[in-house]
C-alpha cells in the first residue's frame, strides 16, 4: 500500500531490450508537497440530567469528535471519528412499594462507543470506500446493572440484631466488542451477603448475680464489641475471536473464572486494657465443585487467619484500694509513667491451590505458613525524673512583672540614644 512516508528517492529510466535503437516521449507526474494542512476539527457534545424529587435519576450523555479534531495539548487529530453514548437511571423500589423498613436501591446503565478511521492501518491514505470504512470500524457495547438490599436501623431488639446488620448486593455487566482484529464478549456477575453486628452493650460479669463481688472478675465483658462475617463470589465469562484482516477467523477461546470468599471478623474487650481482634479468610474455587449441606461453595485454594492482641497496663486507681493491693498498685504506678505498650501478632495461611504443586507432589500437598510477633515498647521518662531531682523554679508574678518593666525602661533608653 502506497505510504508518503516510506518514499525517500525517485528512480526514472527507460530500459531497451531490444537489438535496435528506440525513441519515444516519457511523461511523469511530479509530487508536490505544498503548504500545511488546514482540515476543519469539530467536536459535540451533550448532556441531559433529569432529577424527578430524589425518586429517579436518568442521565444521558453524547459526544463526537472528527478525525481532525484535537485538544491544545496535542499536535493532531487521533485520525478516527468517534462517537460515545450512554443513558444511566438508577432509584429506589422502597419509595414505590412498602418493604417494611428495608432499602432497595437500583441502578442501570447502557453505553456504546464506536469509532471509524479516516485512513488505512499504518498509512496516510484516505480511505474513500465507506464499506472498507465499516470494515475497520470498532464497536464496542457495555450494559451493567447493580441491586443493594440492606435495612434500616429499628429500635426493637429483635430486628436489631437478626435483620438490620445483613447486606445483599448483586450487580452485572455484559460488553462486546468488534475490532479489524478480534471480536470478543463477556460477561460478569459479582455477589455478596455481609452480617455485620455492631453491640455496644456492657453486659459483663458484674451484671450476673453473685459474681460481681469477685475482685478483678466482675470487669470482665461477656460480650464482643463487634461480630462480622460475610461470602461473596464473582464469575466472569469471556469469549474471544482472532481474526484477519481479510475476515478470515480462528477458533474462538473461552476463558471462565468464579472465585468466591468466605470471610469473619471479631473484636473483642474482654477486659477494659485488652483488645482482641480475630479474623479468618477462605478462598475458594466454584469451578471446582465441592457440596457442604447441599450449597456449592466450591474447593478451597486459601486459608488465612489473624490474631492480634493488645495490652494495656491499668492504672493504679482501677485496683482495689485495701492493703492487700498496696504492692501491685506501687509496681502497676511504676509501669504506667514508662508509657508501655504490649502488642501481639499472629498469623496461620494454608496454601493448597493446584497451581503451587510442583509435577511430582501428590494432590494434597499444602504450602503452610506460620508467624508469630510479640512487640513490647516503653518509653523512659527521663526528664521527669530529672525534674524531680532537681525541681524547677518558677518565679512569682510580681518578680516577673519587675522584669518586664525593667526590659521596658531598658529599650526606651537604647530608642532615645
Amino acid at each position: 500500500r502506497p505510504d508518503l512516508r516510506n518514499v525517500l528517492r525517485y528512480y526514472l529510466g527507460v530500459a531497451n531490450y531490444t537489438n535496435r535503437a528506440i525513441s519515444g516521449q516519457v511523461w511523469v507526474n511530479d509530487i508536490v508537497l505544498d503548504g500545511a494542512k488546514r482540515d476543519i476539527g469539530l467536536a459535540e457534545k451533550v448532556g441531559l440530567r433529569l432529577n424527578m424529587a430524589d425518586v429517579i435519576k436518568v442521565d444521558f450523555d453524547w459526544d463526537r469528535r472528527d478525525a481532525d479534531y484535537h485538544g491544545l495539548n496535542e499536535e493532531k487529530g487521533q485520525g478516527a471519528v468517534t462517537e460515545n453514548w450512554s443513558l444511566s437511571t438508577n432509584f429506589r423500589v422502597d419509595d414505590f412499594l412498602p418493604l417494611f423498613g428495608f432499602q432497595l436501591p437500583v441502578s442501570f446503565s447502557r453505553r456504546s462507543s464506536t469509532s471509524r478511521p479516516k485512513y488505512e492501518i499504518n498509512s496516510d491514505v484516505e480511505i474513500l470506500d465507506e464499506d472498507r470504512r465499516n470494515l475497520y470500524c470498532t464497536v464496542e457495547d457495555r450494559e451493567s446493572f447493580s441491586v443493594r438490599l440492606s435495612r434500616s436501623p429499628s429500635r426493637h431488639f429483635l430486628p436489631r440484631y437478626v435483620l438490620d446488620p445483613w447486606t445483599f448486593q448483586l450487580s452485572g455487566s455484559q460488553s462486546e466488542k468488534s475490532s479489524p482484529t478480534a471480536l470478543s464478549h463477556q460477561t460478569s456477575l459479582q455477589g455478596s451477603l455481609n452480617y455485620n453486628l455492631q453491640i455496644s452493650s456492657d453486659f459483663g460479669v458484674n451484671d450476673l448475680p453473685g459474681l460481681g463481688l469477685v475482685p478483678l472478675l466482675g470487669s470482665v465483658r461477656l460480650l464482643p464489641n463487634r461480630i462480622a462475617g460475610g461470602a461473596s463470589f464473582t464469575a466472569t465469562d469471556r469469549t474471544e475471536t482472532r481474526r484477519d484482516l481479510d475476515g478470515t477467523e480462528y477458533d474462538p477461546t473461552d476463558t471462565r473464572n468464579k472465585p468466591a470468599t468466605l470471610n469473619g471478623d471479631l473484636e473483642d474487650r474482654p477486659l477494659s486494657r485488652i483488645t482482641v481482634t480475630y479474623k479468618n479468610r477462605s478462598e475458594r474455587d466454584l469451578l471446582r465443585r465441592y457440596e457442604r449441606n447441599g450449597v456449592t461453595i466450591g474447593e478451597q485454594n486459601k486459608f488465612s487467619q489473624d490474631v492480634n492482641v493488645a495490652f494495656v497496663v491499668p492504672q493504679a486507681t482501677q485496683l482495689p484500694q485495701s492493703g492487700f493491693y498496696a504492692p501491685l498498685r506501687t509496681a502497676v504506678r511504676a509501669l504506667n509513667k514508662l508509657r508501655h505498650s504490649l502488642t501481639y501478632q499472629g498469623s496461620y495461611v494454608n496454601d493448597t491451590r493446584p497451581g503451587g504443586r510442583q509435577p511430582a507432589d501428590p494432590e494434597d500437598t499444602h504450602s503452610i505458613s506460620n508467624a508469630n510477633d510479640w512487640q513490647a515498647r516503653a518509653q523512659v521518662p527521663a526528664g521527669e525524673v530529672f525534674k524531680d531531682i532537681f525541681p524547677e523554679r518558677r518565679k512569682s508574678d510580681a518578680a516577673e512583672q519587675a522584669l518586664a518593666a525593667e526590659i521596658q525602661i531598658v529599650m526606651q533608653d537604647a530608642r532615645q540614644d
